[in-house]
């Protein structure tokens, strides 16, 4: 079955993104959301992260499949999601395809919904808006573009 486990490290946090130490276990994906990803994606013939993992398995290093089912552990900072969106590029790179499930802010999904086109503008350094001597924030930017049309 398809798992993930969470955790909770400053390092690449989120801001506002801050799991509870007791949502640190193993989250299984239901069957029905898995089928319903297989019927849509196809057939997933590898999974990087299976639960229970076998003893000395790192998905991280293992070669993956062609079609591979992603629901990494719920962390951020070492073997956390970054290393997890690598790998999954990296395996792309190779001809492989990856579908990558994770959770993310119900502002987003909305976005998503309404077909937002996603533009990465890059790390930017945000400044404070007072005079204040804050030090400056420096957060990868992703613009959404809702494009106006015509009524629904």
């Amino acid at each position: 079955m398809m798992s993930m486990i969470m955790g909770n490290r400053r390092q690449d946090r989120l801001p506002g993104f801050d799991m509870p130490k007791e949502y640190e276990i193993a989250w299984l994906t239901p069957p029905a959301v898995f089928s319903s990803l297989e019927e849509r994606f196809g057939k997933f013939d590898f999974d990087p992260c299976p639960h229970p993992r076998p003893q000395g398995f790192d998905g991280l290093i293992a070669d993956w499949g062609r079609n591979n089912y992603l629901n990494p552990p719920f962390k951020f900072g070492a073997k956390g999601i970054i290393s997890w969106v690598r790998k999954a590029i990296e395996e792309q790179e190779k001809g492989n395809s990856t579908l990558l499930v994770w959770p993310v802010a119900t502002y987003f999904d909305l976005l998503v919904q309404a077909n937002a086109k996603m533009h990465s503008l890059g790390v930017i350094e945000w400044k404070p808006s007072d005079d204040s001597n804050k030090k400056p924030m420096h957060w990868p930017i992703v613009a959404f573009h809702l494009q106006g049309g015509e009524k629904r």
